[in-house]
């Protein structure tokens, strides 16, 4: 049986919301210290990641929170 973590990291990925570790070239020696995760959504892919600096676990809890959210169309006008 999957942990809950894992659990709900499969769940907002079935519903195209990824939590994944951003890697950052420039500077490798910090991030390998510090927490960098980021969330993608699928439907927002013009937007690209949020850019954020989470644990793996602030991550997939803020993907899951997205994934099961309403949500919301944006018309053009």
């Amino acid at each position: 049986m999957p942990s809950r973590l894992t659990r709900r990291r499969q769940a907002a990925a079935r519903r195209d919301v990824h939590a994944f570790r951003a890697f950052d070239p420039t500077d490798y020696r910090e991030t390998a210290r510090l927490p960098h995760w980021d969330v993608f959504v699928g439907s927002e892919w013009m937007l690209g990641p949020r850019e954020l600096k989470l644990t793996k676990r602030e991550a997939i809890a803020f993907a899951y929170q997205i994934a099961v959210s309403k949500r919301f169309k944006l018309r053009a006008e």
